[in-house]
């Protein structure tokens, strides 16, 4: 038996890359993209899991619909069950795994997480035995059920500012053992612990304010966000067209265009709900507190928003992202950049334009530069945002 206390998701590729055959593993939380990475090392004839089909959990961004969805497509036997917390994985007959680590990107590589590795043949047969049980006795999912789970969460996301509707979605695992509680009330994420809920690895940065209509840097953020309804959608222009092209889980960071010296401020970021033609329409009722909505109608709603808690000046610069990386802060001169042109200016992408896609290194910057902010100024209270209308 070996201890093992970091690079979890090294183990795991590893027991996957020598596995030919089966892999049955319990885990209660799991991401998209740590399913896509194990994923690509695998060539296996049975895939068995167990994890939590707590609609809560997928609302919050602790675990995807869409990882089980990529599961259920790579051929695997995907069964829910209330209260589960153990993280149990056994590849073949050969090798098992228990550890503390979820398959988060926190939980396999940043988190302090503590398990065991072990070939010995009576470790493995009780941890497939395990297993196996907790597999027999869960719950199991169609492939149309994770679409009405998609549209159940999706459509309390929408109707929310704070976090009350979460608290109401069921848990529709199978009843765990015996005094395993209620798991529905697992607090709101947190990025600083477990990381961003975003299951997009695309990100835009979305414009507020006009060339002519420039805030202060001591402008105090929560008063911009009221103002601009920042903390539930982002708004278009009516004679733009429907903003398409933002997709559910992408991450959109929210910027105000600030003067002395003439910038963008990034001050918060949300997670995207894709525009739907019918639904994210500004409402009579929306319009009602915000006039200006008349004119800006298209909607793309946002959750798990954050906002620094200060002022439009302790935001990040949209100013330093491309000094810093030039062409390469947009995905748009990044493509040009690559496909020869010269002499391509990154500024010339903000002009005229609701919003800008970052390139991948754009979208790290972007993050690492937001989250030190975070923790410099404080985040913005939810009690705070959620007075807001």
């Amino acid at each position: 038996m070996r201890l093992v206390d970091a690079h979890w998701e090294d183990e795991l590729r590893k027991g996957i890359a020598a596995c030919h055959d089966t892999l049955h593993f319990a885990c209660p939380f799991i991401k998209e993209p740590v399913i896509s990475r194990l994923l690509a090392a695998a060539d296996l004839n049975t895939i068995s899991v167990v994890t939590r089909f707590c609609l809560p959990d997928f609302a919050r961004g602790v675990s995807d619909i869409a990882a089980l969805r990529m599961l259920m497509d790579a051929g695997a036997d995907v069964r829910g069950l209330r209260g589960l917390h153990a993280k149990v994985f056994v590849f073949d007959d050969q090798l098992a795994v228990v550890t503390s680590a979820n398959l988060t990107e926190t939980g396999l590589t940043r988190n302090a997480e503590f398990g065991c590795i072990s070939e010995d043949a009576a470790f493995v047969a009780s941890c497939k035995a395990y297993v196996t049980q907790l597999h027999a006795n869960a719950a199991s999912v169609s492939r149309e059920q994770l679409a009405d789970w998609d549209e159940i969460v999706k459509i309390c996301l929408r109707s929310r500012g704070g976090q009350d509707p979460i608290d109401g979605l069921p848990d529709l695992g199978a009843p765990g053992a015996a005094g395993s509680g209620p798991t529905s009330n697992a607090p709101a994420i947190d990025a600083s612990s477990e990381g961003w809920a975003a299951e997009s690895r695309r990100a835009f940065v979305k414009f507020a304010g006009r060339g002519n209509d420039r805030a202060d840097l001591s402008d105090a953020v929560l008063d911009e966000i009221d103002r601009s309804g920042a903390f539930k959608f982002c708004t278009y222009p009516a004679g733009g067209g429907h903003p398409r092209r933002i997709k559910d889980g992408d991450t959109i960071f929210l910027s105000r265009m600030t003067h002395s010296p003439s910038d963008m401020r990034i001050v918060g970021r949300g997670i995207a709900i894709a525009h739907d033609d019918r639904q994210d329409m500004a409402s009579s009722e929306e319009i009602e507190i915000r006039p200006w909505l008349v004119d800006w109608p298209y909607l793309v709603r946002v959750h798990h928003c954050e906002f620094i808690g200060g002022h439009l000046g302790d935001g990040v610069s949209l100013h330093d992202l491309i000094e810093t990386l030039g062409p390469n802060s947009f995905r748009s001169t990044q493509e040009r950049r690559q496909a020869g042109e010269q002499n391509v200016n990154p500024r010339q992408s903000l002009a005229r334009k609701a919003d800008v896609q970052l390139s991948a290194e754009g979208f790290t910057w972007l993050t690492s530069r937001f989250e030190n902010a975070l923790a410099l100024h404080g985040k913005i209270p939810e009690k705070d945002i959620d007075r807001l209308a």
